[in-house]
C-alpha cells in the first residue's frame, strides 16, 4: 500500500501539469488567431479606405471619405460575420445599412464640414 501513494501521487501530479500546458496551448492559439485576424482586418481596412480616398481625389467636386476608424470597424465586422458562419444577404445589408449611420454622423461632423480643411476639395 505504501508502494502506490507516491506513485499515484505523482501520476496525478504529472496528469495535472500536462492539463495546465494543454490548456495554456489552446488559449494562447485562440487569443493569437483573434489576433491575426484583427491585423488582417485592419491591413483591408488601410487598403479599402486608401482606395476609397484614391477615388475621391480623381472625381470632381468635394467627396467626404470617412476616417479611417469606420473602415476598421466595417472590417472587423465581416470577418465577425465570417469566422461565426453568419455572412448572408440579411446580415450583410445590417451591417451596410449600421455603416451608412455611421458615415453619416461623421459626415455631419463640424470638423468635416469645413471645405477649406478637406484635402478632397478642388482649390479654385
Amino acid at each position: 500500500m505504501n508502494v502506490w501513494v507516491p506513485l499515484l501521487s505523482a501520476l496525478l501530479g504529472a496528469v495535472i501539469g500536462s492539463l495546465a500546458s494543454i490548456i495554456s496551448i489552446i488559449l494562447q492559439g485562440r487569443f493569437q488567431s483573434k489576433r491575426e485576424r484583427r491585423r488582417l482586418a485592419i491591413e483591408a481596412a488601410i487598403q479599402d479606405h486608401k482606395s476609397a480616398v484614391d477615388i475621391a481625389t480623381k472625381t470632381p467636386g468635394r467627396r467626404f471619405i470617412a476616417p479611417l476608424s469606420a473602415f476598421i470597424y466595417y472590417h472587423v465586422k465581416l470577418i465577425e460575420l465570417i469566422e461565426t458562419d453568419r455572412l448572408n444577404d440579411e446580415n450583410l445589408q445590417a451591417l451596410d445599412k449600421e455603416m451608412e449611420r455611421i458615415h453619416a454622423v461623421f459626415e455631419r461632423h463640424p470638423k468635416n464640414n469645413k471645405t477649406q480643411h478637406s484635402p478632397l476639395t478642388p482649390q479654385a
